[in-house]
């Protein structure tokens, strides 16, 4: 039997915890840090793997009163 590949959701965009700390300018050690602590975009593991849905990335993004100078809740 091969092996299926796994979805979060079908209808929702999964990404790596890499390429979540590439689109929020962090490093991986930050998003380790953050999810150590609780904090941080929520995300689901699947074996070793921690996966994200990018709406819930966004959702957090959202949810920060500042970033790096930036109101988020000004952009969108």
């Amino acid at each position: 039997m091969a092996a299926r590949p796994i979805r979060a959701c079908p209808t929702s965009e999964t990404m790596r915890r890499h390429e979540v700390a590439e689109l929020l300018g962090v490093s991986v050690r930050t998003m380790e840090g953050w999810a150590q602590k609780g904090g941080g975009p929520a995300f689901r593991r699947i074996g070793r793997d921690a996966l994200y849905l990018r709406s819930d990335v966004d959702a957090w993004f959202l949810e920060q009163p500042t970033l790096g100078g930036c109101d988020a809740r000004r952009h969108g």
